[in-house]
């Protein structure tokens, strides 16, 4: 498994963005 720092970022900040919306979406 070679993942760069970067790229953990990256992939924990796309899913945190989806996790939000999905929220705010349940929430409105």
């Amino acid at each position: 498994m070679t993942r760069t720092n970067r790229e953990m970022v990256q992939i924990f900040f796309f899913f945190w963005c989806f996790l939000h919306h999905l929220l705010v979406s349940l929430l409105t």
